[in-house]
């Protein structure tokens, strides 16, 4: 990472935390706490700039991500809220550590693709600074003690982030993600064909929106989604250079380390297909169909699974139409004879880890989850259909 992007990603970064708390985690912090934060994330460019080629530079860059993250949650997220809040408070260091990096990689995006100087990120990065400063001072005087609850800071009508207003954030971000990747995808035709779907599933979403909208944990599930196939269309599912990524941050293998021998990017995306997308499933299941119990956990694991096959004989259906290079493009089985097996398999998989994640959490806070469960699997008529009616 060169210094002109370390500034340019410095200020988006200063601004993406403070959406990111104030708007989607609903919590206001202190400005010395967002400072620290920023700080340690940009600090990690002195470990990377003169640590890289160091014999001791991937547990160097392990054990410090480590510290930072540890120093994150006792900055922010220690004390302030319920055990699945502090979870997703935690884990937001992650969508902080991935916005920081995307932003330093866009302008070398802009760099390499457009020829953008250094000189107008500096300049982007003078007036975006200024313009930080001038927007969190206008929040007037804070508590600068180190223990100051946030909760002094919110605002006087203390409303969060509207449905509206949050579904629409996860939708420019999505755009921001998407628009630099239509650039020059590694095949264009590809492309197309895997953004037929992107289409299709915004456009399902924004058509049910008025009369069906789905919660803020749904439409976060589908975003993450989306995104990962936004980035596998860009370079087609069997391209995706995140091993050479890895070992240009640490150095190593990813592959290696974990024994594999191909490109398990499709893999991932299929199975994030089950983890991330079984819960809005689950939610449409029992608002729309009355499902609960048992049947709220297996359907939309069974939906998973069917529509997985479904999506499978769709690929196969794709290859014989298109056929040569596009057709194996868009199926991407790496000469793996198993593979349409092997991802079903592993939609499943996520799926099932959902629902059993689902099912623990209500176990653990609804007090009838039992009753309703074994309500959910009582006969509720003793007569077989078939006597008397179809």
């Amino acid at each position: 990472v060169q210094f002109w992007e370390l500034v340019f990603g410095t200020w988006l970064a200063y601004g993406f935390l403070v959406l990111m708390w104030e708007q989607a985690l609903r919590e206001n912090l202190v400005e010395w706490r967002y400072v620290m934060i920023t700080f340690l994330g940009a600090s990690f460019y002195w470990i990377n700039h003169y640590f890289q080629q160091a014999p001791f530079y991937a547990p160097m860059l392990y054990g410090y991500t480590l510290l930072v993250w540890v120093a994150y949650y006792w900055t922010a997220v220690r004390g302030r809220g319920s055990f699945i809040w502090t979870v997703l408070a935690t884990l937001s260091f992650v969508a902080f550590t991935v916005a920081f990096i995307g932003f330093e990689q866009l302008a070398r995006f802009l760099w390499r693709r457009f020829g953008v100087h250094e000189f107008w990120f500096m300049l982007a990065s003078y007036f975006g600074f200024l313009g930080l400063i001038l927007w969190r001072g206008a929040m007037g005087p804070q508590p600068w003690n180190l223990v100051a609850n946030s909760r002094a800071t919110r605002n006087n009508d203390g409303r969060p982030m509207s449905h509206r207003n949050y579904v629409l954030t996860l939708l420019a971000l999505l755009a921001a993600l998407w628009v630099p990747l239509a650039f020059d995808p590694f095949d264009r035709r590809d492309w197309l064909l895997e953004n037929v779907l992107l289409v299709l599933a915004i456009a399902l979403l924004a058509a049910t929106y008025r009369r069906f909208p789905l919660s803020r944990i749904s439409y976060t599930l589908i975003f993450i989604f989306l995104c990962l196939h936004t980035i596998g269309a860009h370079y087609t599912y069997a391209e995706v250079p995140y091993d050479a990524a890895w070992r240009a941050l640490t150095g190593s293998s990813f592959n290696e380390w974990v024994g594999w021998e191909r490109n398990n990017f499709d893999r991932l995306v299929h199975f994030s297909y089950g983890l991330l997308l079984a819960y809005p499933v689950r939610e449409v299941f029992i608002r729309v169909a009355g499902m609960r119990g048992f049947w709220g956990y297996f359907l939309p694991l069974d939906l998973t699974m069917s529509t997985s096959m479904l999506y499978e004989l769709v690929e196969w259906a794709v290859a014989e139409v298109f056929g040569g290079d596009l057709g194996m493009a868009y199926l991407g089985t790496q000469g793996d004879v198993w593979d349409a097996h092997k991802d079903m398999a592993l939609a499943s998989l996520g799926a099932l880890i959902a629902m059993s994640i689902v099912a623990f959490i209500n176990s653990r806070i609804k007090r009838d989850f039992a009753l309703e469960w074994a309500e959910s699997l009582r006969v509720k008529r003793l007569r077989p259909l078939g006597e008397n009616e179809l």
